[in-house]
């Protein structure tokens, strides 16, 4: 049985679940999700809801006791009576600037919840909607209504941006557009949710970077554009919080320093030549979520020795591992249905690959 038969979809509309997956994607060509569709599953632990879903009705995640982690990609605008209530394993959320109300104890009862970013664009939250979510921190803008509601309901309160060197962070709407300082250590300012394309690039005084758990997406650009690191010939290590989603294309290209690198378990998309010559980066672990290892995702990692491929992967692109003259050997699981062209070109020393 594959994944999508565990779904009954009629018209768009994802009427039930009778999976028992820990990781769900909602399928294409859902728009709605009916009231109640995963209400007390305890084999959840992670939930994708992709673009295409605009509409999540009541109580669809109610009693989840182990759903940790939530990725809402961005066209849904309100989040339902009781919708994530009594998710007592869920201890973060990014809210995405789709979202304009809350409803009705929509997280009520999740006791594990620390942080919440809330858009500015969100004008309407039930009075009840965080009951007995001691330990929140909602993140959102100064002056939007949600801080508004914060301070009202003696909620903990960071407010995005509040502080930053202007002439070294170029800011815009929450999003990282451009570092201009010459710094070897950079902290990202707090509150952002993205880094744009370009943002560090050819930075070559860079060695660390300290990015905020509010960062959901770190930008790459098309083919030909600059990824958001790209060329930080100087950067050793860095570490990507919990609550990003997507390393665009060419994020890391060039990083020919770059020792090592955390990717989290919300990670569900890595875009193609996104560690393209990071030529002393040993070991990369690429995260259950992520289906599709892009072309030239790790083109030129000289000095790569282990990779861990997950079982959720399904396809290996072109020129993917190509001049991985360390790479000893691999191990690549049953679900994998296609291996592109030169995959493993010039791995000079690949002596076993398990499948």
């Amino acid at each position: 049985m594959s994944d999508t038969e565990y779904f009954e979809i009629e018209d768009g509309l994802l009427l039930s679940y009778s999976g028992s997956l820990s990781c769900v994607t909602v399928p294409d060509g859902v728009t709605t999700i009916d009231r109640e569709v995963f209400r007390d599953n305890k084999d959840l632990q992670s939930v994708r809801i992709p673009w295409h879903v605009m509409e999540m009705r009541n109580m669809v995640f109610w009693a989840c006791e182990n759903l940790r982690e939530v990725i809402i990609e961005g066209a849904i605008d309100r989040i339902g009576e009781w919708a994530f209530g009594n998710c007592k394993a869920l201890e973060r959320l990014y809210l995405p600037h789709s979202v304009t109300s809350i409803g009705y104890r929509a997280f009520s009862g999740c006791s594990a919840l620390k942080m919440l970013y809330i858009p500015e664009e969100v004008t309407e939250i039930d009075e009840k909607a965080f009951c007995e979510c001691g330990d929140l921190t909602v993140i959102t803008p100064a002056g939007s209504y949600a801080s508004d509601y914060a301070k009202e309901k003696g909620i903990a309160l960071h407010e995005e941006c509040e502080t930053f060197d202007s002439e070294k962070f170029q800011i815009k709407n929450g999003v990282l557009v451009k570092y201009l300082g010459r710094e070897t250590t950079v902290y990202i300012p707090y509150g952002m949710f993205a880094i744009e394309v370009g943002a560090f690039y050819d930075n070559d005084t860079l060695e660390r970077v300290h990015i905020p758990e509010t960062v959901r997406e770190i930008g790459g650009g098309l083919i030909g554009e600059r990824g958001a690191f790209r060329e930080c010939t100087s950067l050793k290590s860095i570490h990507i919080p919990d609550m990003v989603t997507r390393i665009g294309i060419g994020a890391f290209d060039g990083c020919t320093a770059l020792e090592s690198i955390y990717i989290p378990g919300t990670v569900s998309e890595i875009g193609e030549k996104a560690f393209k010559d990071c030529s002393t980066l040993e070991s990369v672990h690429i995260p259950d979520m992520v289906t599709q290892i892009e072309k030239e995702t790790f083109f030129g990692c000289s000095a790569l020795k282990s990779i861990h491929i997950p079982a959720s992967v399904t396809e290996i692109g072109a020129e993917a591992f190509w001049f991985c003259g360390a790479l000893e050997s691999i191990y690549i699981p049953d679900t994998v249905t296609k291996i592109g062209d030169w995959a493993f070109r010039d791995c000079s020393v690949l002596e076993n690959i398990r499948i």
